[in-house]
């Protein structure tokens, strides 16, 4: 079973989720942070690791974020609630793939936990990675005898429309991850993904708009360059995948999973 969240814990992690920029009042805060983290790690280490990931993600820090997670998971491997705040916490550097694997981790440990495993329906579908989205809801229809209709209609379309045209889930994670790579290295951050059939009189397609919190120019300069990605890729589900970056005044946080 996932562990109980505990109450400093999730004090701590919502302060986090608080922090906004740089200026004196931020670096106070930082700092009782950082001091609260350190006694909180003194009673237990996992979460102290978690924690410290967790303020990593929000600095913006990819590797350093890795670093604390593994560490949690090193200590305590089969413990969901660590998978799933590492999947949180990385899916704020829009790495799908690696939420995935995360998310896949956890259900394994604990296949009849619906939070884990919606959380993984999810990122299936964030990863283009749709004939496993369907497989995975039809799972949660054995589980609870319910199911999400108008989602598994939506990957179902989806994945018949690329499936026609010899795409499969690799080709399309693939291609999600050409994105992925192209944003961290601009050192675009906080991004929301959206997946939707478009089409034309001519022809349909399927639209991956990846909202980014940053000016419209720098917006235009990153849809040149996952354009570069995309056609460089040689890959069928480049021709039928369109991925742009939209600009958005809108920030947003990592959660407790």
């Amino acid at each position: 079973m996932t562990p109980q969240p505990k109450t400093k814990f999730n004090e701590i992690l919502e302060r986090i989720n608080l922090l906004d920029g740089a200026g004196a009042e931020s670096d106070i805060a930082l700092r009782q942070l950082k001091r609260e983290i350190e006694a909180v790690a003194t009673h237990d280490r996992t979460e102290g690791f978690e924690l410290y990931g967790i303020l990593a993600a929000q600095s913006e820090d990819v590797e350093e974020t890795r670093r604390c997670f593994e560490a949690a998971r090193k200590l305590e491997p089969r413990n969901t609630s660590v998978l799933l705040n590492y999947a949180a916490a990385l899916s704020r550097f829009g790495m799908y793939s690696d939420v995935r694997s995360q998310l896949q981790l956890a259900h394994t440990l604990d296949p009849s936990d619906l939070s884990v495993l919606d959380r993984y329906i999810g990122a299936a579908g964030l990863c283009c990675r749709f004939k496993d989205a369907m497989g995975l809801l039809q799972t949660r229809y054995q589980l609870t005898g319910s199911a999400f209709e108008p989602l598994e209609k939506e990957f179902r379309t989806i994945h018949l429309f690329l499936a026609a045209a010899g795409v499969s889930d690799d080709d399309g994670e693939e291609i999600m991850g050409y994105a992925a790579d192209t944003l961290r290295a601009a050192k675009v951050f906080d991004v929301f993904t959206d997946n939707r059939l478009a089409s034309d009189e001519d022809s349909q397609w399927l639209n991956v708009n990846i909202s980014v919190r940053r000016p419209v120019e720098v917006a235009v300069e990153l849809n040149e360059e996952l354009a570069e990605r995309e056609a460089s890729s040689n890959l069928r589900a480049s021709s039928l995948m369109s991925v742009s970056a939209i600009f958005i005044p809108v920030r947003t946080h990592v959660r407790h999973a």
